[in-house]
């Protein structure tokens, strides 16, 4: 079997790659066309990732009131 783990991509994402910017815009809409209950806010997977806080989009920091925490 050749299953891939999802939590790889993510250790590896590069926002500047606009290859990866491509197949991430693929696998929405793929996820989109055929399962668009996934891409919901109140699926369980959603909500466990917003326990882990609001993190900054762009470098990755958690923010809390709307200030930086640094690691």
């Amino acid at each position: 079997m050749n299953d891939l783990d999802i939590r790889d991509f993510f250790d590896a994402f590069d926002r500047q790659d606009p290859h990866m910017l491509a197949a991430i815009s693929e696998l929405q809409s793929e996820i989109r066309d055929k399962c668009p209950e996934v891409l919901r806010k109140d699926t369980n997977w959603y909500k466990t990732w917003t326990w882990g806080g609001k993190r900054d989009l762009l470098t990755g920091l958690q923010v809390h009131n709307d200030k930086f925490i640094s690691p």
